[in-house]
């Protein structure tokens, strides 16, 4: 009987095997629902039973006529039983795979409605009734008038299937979708088929690859979830990162700013004065760009520097020269990108010595390009070897590193000589970073 049992239901076990292996492995994933999935396979497994139970042969031989009338309505009533059973717990499966998915508990209570309907109709059979079906005195199975029941109500649930899947993935995966139509062609062709007595004894076969089909459409479903929860994670940890360093860079640019004032007002408190008011202006203007999210333009970037370099050549012992050799000023980078670079060369590239800093900016087919160079007159003052540490390390260039990168793709590379030094700021052309406008 054991051997029968695996020989006529050898493809549904396989499947239901390979559902079963699979969710074992996803175990860790918490793919949406996949309780239910167990019970939808149990349910399965019950039909597969019942099924072999119903076609279980006689042996006759060794039996009496009135044995073999006993033996005959004792298999009657297995039949009949076991037959309920089925076609009692096909809808529910169906309408399981659709809890899946359904939002609201209260529609889940109404669409329970046509299973509970066709189970009472079907329940019928084993009190002698024959509106649903009835099996003879040859063990045939006779289709009574509601018959159809079982039919029409697995054919409801898949329809609602089809159309809640649609509803409840369309923003996700609309070419993922292109599995639920199948699952419904499928399940709508076999139907049609074995009430038809066209192709009979594929209904569980075809079911339990309905089922493994809808798995793997949720776990595809869930995976692509899963990537975007981590993305978006991804991204507020960026925003959360890129946060830290603009609490790190309004500071120091602040900071830096007053003492050089501090500095320039122990000898010159008129120009002090200047500088102060002229400061205040720029951060009555510009604070906005600082504190912002977004790039900003090159130009305004601009104005971010020469307030800066109006702070030190405010300095009467300053002897240091700018030059501003633009190609290209139309893009945007993240704000107070030079200032630090331009710091770090006054600071220690040029220090008290006389020197020049020129500032490139020029482009080629793919990227936007900033050389920012220091040049000085060697004197008793200079280090022979420039302060490599300084250059690369100070929390300005750092954070201008990171912030450009995660702005915009860029890069700043450092190139340092007994010379002098050269920041190089590399902005890549594409995405929208140039198409970025000031808050």
């Amino acid at each position: 009987m054991i051997l029968d049992y695996f020989v006529h239901n050898y493809l549904t076990l396989i499947i239901l095997l390979f559902l079963t292996v699979l969710r074992n492995s996803n175990r860790k994933e918490n793919v949406p629902a996949a309780q239910l999935f167990t019970l939808v396979t149990v349910m399965l497994l019950a039909i597969t039973v019942a099924e072999n139970v119903s076609i279980m042969p006689i042996s006759s031989a060794e039996l009496s006529n009135s044995e073999i009338i006993s033996v005959l309505k004792i298999r009657r009533t297995i039949k009949i039983v076991s037959n309920t059973v089925i076609y009692i717990l096909r809808p529910f499966i169906i309408m399981i795979e659709l809890f899946i998915i359904i939002p609201d508990r209260k529609f889940k209570a109404l669409y329970a409605v046509p299973a509970i309907i066709n189970a009472f109709v079907y329940s019928t059979a084993m009190f002698g009734s024959d509106i649903a079906f009835t099996v003879d005195g040859d063990l045939r199975w006779q289709g009574g008038p509601l018959s159809f029941c079982v039919y029409a109500v697995q054919l409801f649930y898949v329809l609602l299937l089809l159309i809640y899947s649609i509803i409840f993935f369309r923003r996700k995966n609309i070419k993922k979708s292109i599995i639920v139509f199948v699952i419904v062609f499928e399940a709508i062709t076999i139907a049609i088929l074995e009430r038809e007595n066209i192709l009979t004894g594929y209904v569980n076969v075809v079911t339990a690859l309905c089922i493994l089909e809808y798995y793997i459409y949720l776990t595809s479903i869930h995976q692509q979830d899963m990537h975007r929860i981590i993305a978006e994670k991804e991204i507020q940890a960026a925003k959360n990162e890129l946060a830290v360093l603009k609490n790190q860079i309004q500071p120091h640019f602040i900071y830096n700013s007053l003492g050089m004032i501090r500095s320039l007002a122990k000898r010159d408190n008129e120009k002090a004065v200047e500088c102060i008011d002229s400061f205040s202006d720029y951060l009555r203007a510009h604070l906005r760009s600082i504190e912002t999210d977004d790039l900003i333009s090159f130009e305004k970037e601009l104005e971010n520097v020469n307030v800066y370099l109006s702070l030190v050549l405010a300095d009467p012992s300053s002897k240091i020269e700018t030059i501003f050799d633009l190609e290209v000023t139309d893009f945007f980078l993240p704000p107070l990108s030079l200032e630090p670079i331009i710091e770090n060369c006054v600071n220690h590239g040029i220090g008290k010595n006389k020197g020049i800093i020129t500032v490139k900016s020029y482009e080629d087919d793919d990227n936007i390009y900033i050389s920012i160079t220091d040049r000085c007159e060697k004197t008793n003052d200079k280090k022979e070897n420039p302060d490599t540490k300084l250059y690369h390390n100070g929390i300005g260039l750092e954070n201008t590193r990171r912030r450009l990168d995660m702005y915009c793709g860029g890069t700043l590379d450092m190139i340092i000589d007994k010379g002098g030094s050269e920041a190089k700021i590399t902005i890549p052309k594409e995405g929208d970073y140039n198409e970025n406008t000031d808050s």
